[in-house]
């Protein structure tokens, strides 16, 4: 029967016409995509040579599909390289398969994709969030309409963002949707669109979180499944994450581990006393939604599927002291993590919890990590290991716990402990938690029986292989290993049984016959962090040849690439409280960028942004501000968990763009707020519709009207705003010399003015007109040298702009100062040499010409400059010298031979002159000049 309602209910919607059961998705998909529609017309911008532009490898169409996902992000012939983005580059492939190489069809994918993911996030929030329409469609629009996304639309680079969020939502999206119905394939799709998300940009790390945290902010999930899912979101995470560093890696993953189930037992603790009513179905209809949404005292809440008691205390303890151990990780103190996990095995032993080995994999992981960063020798860390895997003799069942006694002893000998004061203390621990059973005089035998079996194997097995060093295969071994013994004795799955006697048998083979592997280096590529000095009037950006590179998984290049000062005044190694300064000044530059979107800019970076030496009013408001908003989810997760939400969903993506773990080109990026924007639009939606309660005094019909006068004139606002800076990316020049006058102290967006200015003025036939445009870049230049009198390029392009502007002797002076920010770099001497040569100040080139030669023996032009000289000067002899030393360093070249027989020619050496005639003319008889002097002097004759 109901098999034939559903049948039926699906029958008359089918019956209604599409645009009217989708009318709300198309009038969204139309705002945004015309809001957007001007950009369509615009030219390339900024980085966009990033990914087309006559890209090396997307220009090649489809056929590069195979380059492209073993190739990184970027690229060049220096040995530069960093991140790894395949998704990028093959939608660019793909685009330009079919389409050829054009701004404006690059435009029109970016509005199009901008207006599905806006289409998507009202799905995702209509079918997640437990709030009436009006509020889901008012976000939605007011998130298209904002004109901080202008940046990420207009700019075609920028669509590995739009992707990012794209393909995440749809993880998130697909999870809500269909997990009740059909789980397996909803966790499966889900998993595959996040790792879309992941190889489009990782900055979809976050959702890693995110994902699941959000699933059980408003959905019931057993604690298993939610382990699962964040389990493999988490290593599809770190899996991916573009870093040479497996430790680093395992850091990545245990901290989405570690938060998710922090998060978790947190919620769990909060509303453990609350059952989830099914809002979804009091939303089914209007008038049922604004009843729900009129009801202050209604709650929503979450049944979890944890432990009761008080293993909700001793895991929030655990995760809290996990986190403070990461901490002393991420600081090197060494001291910080062994405390974190002796407290750890404390809070699992008062816990008393027998049932849920789950508690425990969290701190084995955060152990094994320990040992891959400190200590790698064993001696203490395995030490500490052991304490980790002491647990699992007590969360097993009686008859399993032998595995567990096994799988310990295995790791024990792995490690080779000789002494260690810390391995007596976990003995004695091992001991005293083994007393606590009722046949004490049993168990301390068993406890000695253990320990005489451990010291006695450590101690036969140094005498057998005493250079053996811990591989950290063998932990992960162990872990499993144990996990799966114990779900198997309740779920009787054959897997598990295969599964559990492999694990065992690969461990023993480790531990009597050690794999030889290495983990120093996880890099495909052998990359090399230098800053590279670009030609600024060409700016051409190469990449380095891959065709022979074999790649095994992802890609592993650098994660950021090099910044300078101006890019980011406060790097990585500056103290932890400048960064947290900064830190907050960029948090409250953020939220005013959210709240008054004005003035935006395409680059902050310094002086716009500079460091925060100490405490000011900026810090203390940011500080306020955000402890306020804590509180405020604190106080709300009951209440209004959506508000929660969306300031937990805020927080998590901010913090990675707060300068202290990763370094942002430029400090700020208004691209970066794309996803964060959402949770702002969410509550700025809640508290318009609240206000509109408010005004229309509770009444429902006017609700709509009065919220109506409310939001119009915000999307109208937002909307103008959107479409002129939307004008304002026509072309590079034309945002950089609006933008600049609110960035007048960034050096490097007055840098970034000047270089394309200078590139623009080549492409000028007007003389007037290009010399003034040549002046712009200079002045720009010099600006930039101003407010960053250390930074080399820009002191080197004065030198450069004085020369094209004809001042020679300003050029000098100019490449002079920049020889003092950087002596190794020979164009500078070079450049120096050219324009005394070209002044005929001879004497004062032949320094630098020298100096030209010792460094770029191969640069053929300046031994001809110099051995002319030395033949005006009439001293042949040094000239002749000098032609030949290009001889010799420079082979298979007949200038050299060519400027000799005009010396020897000079000096009426007749014979001399024939031979190195003769010489050029069998190095290179097509060439014209070595002809005529064969010619000449009667070697060859004419046909």
């Amino acid at each position: 029967m109901a098999t034939a309602k559903t049948k039926d209910k699906k029958a008359i919607t089918e019956s209604v016409p599409f645009y009217k059961r989708h009318w709300i998705p198309l009038i969204i998909f139309a705002f945004a995509f015309l809001l957007y529609s001007n950009t369509i017309g615009n030219d390339y911008n900024l980085d966009d040579e990033l990914v087309t532009r006559n890209h090396k490898i997307t220009s090649k169409g489809i056929s590069a599909i195979p380059e492209i996902f073993t190739a990184p992000y970027y690229s060049d012939d220096m040995g530069y390289s960093y991140d790894y983005r395949p998704i990028v580059h093959l939608s660019f492939a793909i685009e330009h398969q079919f389409f050829g190489e054009s701004p404006h069809v690059s435009h029109f994918f970016n509005t199009l994709l901008f207006a599905l993911l806006c289409v998507l996030l009202y799905r995702l929030l209509k079918a997640l969030l437990p709030i009436p329409d009006i509020i889901t469609t008012t976000a939605v629009l007011l998130f298209a309409a904002h004109p901080i996304h202008t940046e990420v639309v207009a700019s075609i680079k920028n669509r590995d963002e739009l992707l990012m969020f794209l393909f995440s939502a749809l993880s998130l999206w697909v999870l809500v949707k269909y997990f009740d119905t059909n789980p397996v394939a909803a966790l499966l799709f889900s998993i595959i669109s996040f790792i879309v998300a992941l190889l489009s940009k990782s900055t979809a790390i976050p959702f890693a979180f995110l994902i699941p945290v959000t699933y059980i902010f408003f959905r019931s999930l057993p604690f298993t499944k939610y382990l699962l899912y964040t389990c493999l979101v988490s290593l599809s995470a770190a899996y991916f994450m573009n870093n040479t560093s497996l430790v680093f890696k395992l850091m990545i993953f245990l901290l989405l581990f570690v938060g998710n189930v922090l998060v978790y037992a947190v919620l769990a603790a909060i509303r453990s006393s609350y059952t989830f009513q099914s809002i979804k179905e009091r939303l089914q209809n209007t008038a049922t939604a604004k009843t729900a949404f009129s009801n202050n005292s209604e709650t929503y809440s979450i049944s979890f599927a944890l432990p009761k008691g008080s293993v909700v205390l001793w895991v929030t303890l655990m995760y809290i002291t996990i986190a403070i151990g990461i901490y002393g990780l991420f600081f090197n103190l060494v001291w910080l993590p062994r405390l974190a996990i002796l407290a750890c095995v404390l809070f699992i032993a008062l816990s008393k919890s027998r049932t849920n080995i789950w508690l425990i994999v969290p701190l084995a992981v955060f152990s094994a990590l320990f040992i891959q960063k400190f200590d790698a020798s064993g001696n203490q860390s395995s030490s500490i290991l052991y304490l980790s895997l002491v647990p699992f003799y007590f969360l097993l069942d009686k008859k399993s716990r032998w595995v567990a006694l096994i799988l310990i002893v295995l790791y024990i000998i792995n490690q080779r402990i000789i002494s260690s004061s810390l391995f007596f203390i976990s003995s004695a621990v091992f001991l005293v938690l083994l007393l606590e059973e009722k046949k004490r005089k049993k168990a301390l035998l068993i406890g000695g029986v253990v320990l005489g079996l451990i010291y006695g194997s450590v101690l036969a097995y140094n005498l057998i292989n005493g250079q053996y060093r811990p591989q950290m295969i063998t932990y992960w071994l162990c872990t499993i290993g144990a996990i799966i013994w114990y779900y198997q004795n309740r779920s009787q799955l054959r897997l598990f049984q295969i599964l559990s006697s492999i694990a065992i048998v690969i461990l023993v083979i480790e531990t009597f016959m050690p794999l030889s592997y290495s983990n120093s280096k996880f890099s495909a590529f052998n990359l090399e962090r230098s800053f590279k000095y670009n030609n600024i009037y060409n700016n051409t950006r190469n990449t380095v040849n891959l065709q022979n590179v074999t790649v095994p998984g992802p890609v592993s290049v650098s994660v950021d690439r090099p910044l300078n000062y101006i890019e980011t005044p406060v790097p990585l190694s500056a103290p932890l409280k400048e960064r947290v300064l900064l830190a907050l000044d960029v948090f409250l530059r953020y939220a005013k960028l959210l709240i008054v979107p004005h003035p935006l800019l395409y680059y902050y970076g310094y002086k716009t942004i500079e460091p925060v030496t100490g405490i000011n009013a900026t810090v203390v408001i940011s500080l306020l501000l955000h402890i306020s908003i804590i509180l405020a989810a604190i106080y709300y997760i009951k209440r209004k968990p959506v508000i929660s939400w969306c300031i937990l969903f805020y927080l998590a993506f901010i913090i990675t763009l707060s300068n202290i773990f990763i370094s942002i080109p430029g400090v700020i990026g208004e691209r970066y707020l794309l996803v964060p924007s959402l949770a702002f639009c969410i509550l700025l939606a809640y508290l318009i519709i609240e206000a509109a309660k408010y005004l229309s005094q509770q009444n429902n019909r006017a609700l709509t009207t009065t919220a109506k006068w409310i939001v119009v004139p915000i999307l109208i606002v937002y909307g103008l705003a959107t479409i002129y800076r939307n004008s304002l990316w026509k072309d590079d020049i034309t945002l950089f010399a609006h933008d600049i006058k609110y960035a007048p102290q960034s050096a490097q967006a007055h840098n970034l003015l000047a270089i394309h200015l200078m590139q623009r003025s080549f492409s000028i036939s007007d003389v007037a007109a290009q010399t003034d445009m040549r002046k712009q870049a200079l002045g720009h230049f010099q600006e930039t040298n101003r407010i960053a009198p250390t930074m080399f390029n820009a002191a080197y392009d004065i030198g450069r702009a004085y020369t094209t502007l004809n001042m020679p002797d300003s050029a000098i002076i100019a490449y002079k100062y920049a020889s003092t920010l950087d002596s190794n770099f020979y164009n500078i001497q070079l450049s120096i040499a050219e324009l005394y040569y070209a002044q005929a100040k001879y004497e004062e080139a032949i320094p630098y010409l020298e100096y030209c030669i010792r460094k770029i023996p191969n640069y053929y032009p300046s031994y001809e400059r110099l051995s002319y000289i030395l033949f005006l000067q009439k001293k042949y002899r040094e000239s002749v010298a000098v032609n030949k030393l290009a001889i010799v360093n420079i082979p298979n070249t007949p200038e050299p031979y060519i400027n000799i027989v005009r010396t020897f020619i000079g000096e009426n050496k007749i014979d001399s002159a024939r031979y190195y005639a003769l010489e050029g003319y069998k190095i290179a008889p097509q060439n014209p000049m070595a002809q005529q002097m064969a010619y000449e002097l009667g070697i060859i004759t004419k046909n």
